[in-house]
């Protein structure tokens, strides 16, 4: 599956050309395009080989879960900590750890909100896609997370608020 790049008349940009594939680099530098092309020629190949579940990685999901209506809240620097991380390798404790290591100060409740529920819904998305296997997290517990509300318990008994 030979890749080549090519000048695009009235741009600067080298774009990479092969069979079903023309993107942009980015970049006019020839040298850079010619490194980036060897790149997207070698992930292609791996995914050919190996299949999406076993090359997909979590900059990819997280993409592909903005570009269909995703919300980007808090995403940008768990994007930032995983980058190419493949999604196969990406578990309860590795998303402690980057919990852990994200918000080393915040109290459980900031860590749900802004590391594990925007990492679940990433992993969601790509589970969804067959990109990986379904990954079912275990939380922090919230202070005071033992107690109901009142309207919550209410709605549990079957009443009305």
């Amino acid at each position: 599956m030979p890749l080549k790049i090519v000048r695009r008349p009235k741009s600067p940009y080298w774009i990479i050309r092969g069979i079903r594939l023309e993107e942009s680099t980015g970049t006019d530098d020839k040298k850079a395009a010619q490194e980036i092309r060897a790149k997207r020629e070698a992930e292609i190949l791996a995914e050919s080989v190996y299949g999406r579940r076993a090359t997909a990685t979590f900059a990819s999901a997280a993409l592909s879960y903005l570009e269909n209506g995703g919300s980007k809240r808090f995403l940008e620097p768990i994007i930032k900590h995983f980058g190419t991380t493949p999604l196969a390798q990406i578990d309860q404790d590795a998303i402690d750890r980057m919990a852990r290591k994200l918000y080393p100060s915040a109290s459980d409740a900031t860590r749900n909100r802004q590391a594990y529920t925007p990492a679940s819904a990433v992993m969601r998305h790509a589970a969804h896609r067959q990109w990986c296997a379904p990954l079912l997290l275990e939380r922090p517990a919230a202070a005071g997370s033992g107690r109901l509300s009142r309207s919550t318990a209410n709605w549990q008994a079957g009443g009305r608020r």
